[in-house]
């Protein structure tokens, strides 16, 4: 139970913290990266949470994404 809840916890903490690059790009904007920190076992429940993650950086930053401005990445800690 205390390992559910402490992956649950890293995976709002990463969901909602941003994390600009120290590098900005060529057209000099920096860029966001969405972290989702996972384990090599996932329940359902994580599964869907990752799926709703990437959906929501999907449907609410399209142009952002396919500029490169916004990257999803998906981490197996």
């Amino acid at each position: 139970m205390l390992r559910k809840t402490i992956l649950i916890f890293v995976l709002v903490l990463s969901i909602s913290i941003f994390s600009a690059d120290n590098t900005a790009t060529a057209a000099g904007r920096e860029s966001l990266t969405v972290y989702y920190f996972h384990t090599t076992y996932r329940c359902l429940s994580c599964t869907f949470l990752k799926e709703y993650t990437r959906d929501a950086v999907m449907k609410n930053f399209p142009a952002e994404l396919k500029s490169g401005r916004i990257r999803f990445v998906s981490l197996n800690v």
